[in-house]
């Protein structure tokens, strides 16, 4: 085989490679977004959960502990982990939604 040959034919494998390399890439994007999905879906399983048998602290660790973290009930807006943990206290009989005044 000559010098040329070898050099075309290492410049083409180096192309398949660059573009292999992309696809990978792409792929483990949508594998990452796909696990997000799940992971959104589960939470949101977990929630309505956790909200049917009234697992008041279960509901309270989903939300994160960061401050910025906020909740829109009917009864209004609650922030930060100690706002949900208010909301949904526990040893509250009822969901607050369906409290009786």
């Amino acid at each position: 085989m000559s010098q040329e040959t070898l050099e075309t034919r290492l410049d083409a494998l180096e192309a398949q490679v660059k573009t292999l390399q992309k696809e990978i890439n792409k792929k483990d994007k949508q594998i990452q977004l796909l696990n997000y999905i799940d992971a959104i879906k589960r939470l949101q399983c977990a929630y309505g959960y956790y909200l049917e048998h009234w697992m008041s602290q279960e509901i309270i660790d989903l939300f994160s502990r960061r401050d910025d973290v906020s909740g829109t009930f009917v009864e209004g807006t609650y922030k930060g982990q100690e706002g949900i943990r208010r909301y949904f206290r526990p040893g509250r009989k009822t969901p607050p939604s369906f409290s009786t005044r």
